[in-house]
């Protein structure tokens, strides 16, 4: 239900139940009654909530690391060329870690960092939510932090050739490197 609402998208879940023709889902209402759906939804968890900490994605924590165990097993090493890129994943609701990023696509939604092969297949992400990102600081500034924290965490070989844009290269140090 939540995989088929998330294609025939309507400004309310309830919607999916009521009669008038664009907004009726045949598939879903006759699958599952509205109050049976609204219920598992309200008690539909990942984590423990008594044990929430600064974390911005502390709910679907497990989700992404899930997602980046499983990418890591596909992607053991079998290219040369990797991608250091932000993605924005649009959402338009109430969130802390909701960015706004003007002249992008998608200006509203998740920051999310990627390191993806040349191919497309993702490595690893990382989701973006202010000082409580879990990036490690390595000094350089935040661009040159997270392409080595990603390159870490993805576990790449010695002689891997990874691109970023110029997001990820601070000015001071692009200045002083053609120098």
């Amino acid at each position: 239900m939540l995989l088929h609402s998330g294609y025939h998208s309507l400004p309310r879940k309830k919607m999916l139940w009521e009669l008038k023709p664009d907004c009726h889902n045949a598939l879903i209402a006759d699958s599952i009654r509205r109050d049976t759906a609204v219920a598992v939804i309200k008690a539909l968890h990942f984590c423990d909530n008594a044990g929430m900490d600064g974390d911005g994605y502390y709910k679907v924590r497990p989700i992404i690391n899930n997602i980046n165990k499983a990418s890591s097993k596909w992607n053991a090493n079998d290219s040369e060329d990797y991608a250091v890129d932000e993605i924005m994943v649009p959402y338009f609701g109430r969130h802390g870690t909701k960015q706004f990023i003007q002249g992008k696509p998608v200006r509203y939604g998740y920051k999310i960092w990627a390191i993806c092969t040349s191919d497309g297949r993702v490595v690893w992400v990382e989701p973006y939510c202010g000082k409580d990102t879990r990036i490690e600081d390595q000094g350089a500034g935040q661009g040159p932090n997270v392409v080595l924290d990603l390159v870490a965490k993805a576990g790449l070989i010695e002689g891997s050739h990874v691109y970023f844009d110029n997001l990820f290269t601070p000015f001071r140090c692009w200045n002083s490197c053609r120098s």
